[in-house]
Formats: C-alpha cells, structure tokens, sequence
C-alpha cells in the first residue's frame, strides 16, 4: 500500500477511528491486534495529560500530523513541562502552562504510567487507576482537613490571647479599684 508523506499507509488513516490526540500509538498505527484494554488506558492518559497541562499531549495542523507525532515520539514529559508546547517551531498555542513543579505527583505518576507507548509495558489496569486516583483524592481531603485544623487552632490561639489580655486587664482594674478603696 502506498505511504503518504507522513509514512503513514492510506488505508489505515481511513481505517481508523477515534480523536487522534486522545489515541493509543497503536491504535495510531492501524496494529489492530494490540488493541484493547491497554489502548483505553492509554486514552484515559491521554485526558490526564491534558487536564494537568493545559494541552493535549499530542498536537498538530492536522490529524495526520498529530498521528505521526504520536506514532514516532512520546509527549514532552509532565515532569519538564515548563513552557508552552508548540504546534509547528514558530506558534506557540498556549501562553502558559503549569510548572511540573506545581502538578500533584502522584497524578504525574499515573499519567505517565498510563502512556507507556508499548502496551506489552503498560501495567497499569483500569482499577488500578480508579484506585490511584482515589488514594490522591483522600490524601487532598487529608490535606484539606489537616488546614481547616490547623486554621481552628490558629483561630483558637488568637481568641485565647485575646481572652488573656482581658483577663490582665480586668486583674489590673480590679487591684487598682481594690487599691484606690484602701
């Protein structure tokens, strides 16, 4: 079958289906029998990448481009991801991105094992990632709740200052008055 500028076989670009940003390298590349579970976890990857970046993990002009893309290279890592990614070398799409430095780890970390591009490699089963995603969550209400507490002590501690120095002043007035009589 003839190849098209992109290396990509004609008949398998119209083979395909699904929203190319979003697909599994192997269903990018028409592997019919790698495709399965794997390539949904792939996916769900895909949706992590771009709820933590800002952008799709992989992008183009067209979907033959984004496809080649995703077929010969991994996304730029959520890790390194300091600057906008780029359609072409010359139109940045985004002003900004996060810092890797402000993206939960733990959800970085089930991203990037949801995108191993060899699906033989990609562990990661679908309640594995409902259980990773749960365990982030309930770590964030921790956190929340550990705040609140911390707030309420704080909050606490400035009432009892306060309570304090009404006390020393009512000592105060009260040995005064009691002074003033004598």
């Amino acid at each position: 079958q003839p190849l098209n500028p992109d290396g990509l076989l004609d008949a398998q670009l119209k083979n395909i289906e699904g929203t190319p940003t979003y697909m599994a390298p192997e269903q990018a590349r028409g592997d019919l029998s790698s495709i399965g579970k794997k390539s949904d976890i792939y996916a769900l990857g895909s949706i992590l990448y771009e709820i933590l970046s800002g952008q799709a993990p992989y992008i183009g002009n067209s979907p033959e481009i984004v496809m080649e893309r995703l077929i010969t290279q991994p996304p730029q890592s959520l890790r390194t991801l300091t600057r906008p990614l780029k359609i072409d070398d010359t139109a940045p799409i985004r002003q900004s991105l996060k810092s890797s430095k402000e993206l939960p780890e733990e959800l970085v970390e089930i991203c990037e094992r949801a995108m191993i591009r060899d699906p033989a490699e990609r562990t990661l089963s679908a309640p594995e990632l409902r259980q990773g995603f749960q365990l982030w969550m309930d770590g964030v209400k921790q956190k929340e709740k550990a705040e609140l507490n911390v707030h309420l002590a704080r909050k606490s501690m400035v009432n009892i200052k306060v309570l304090e120095e009404k006390v020393q002043s009512l000592k105060a007035n009260f040995f005064q008055t009691r002074g003033a009589r004598k």
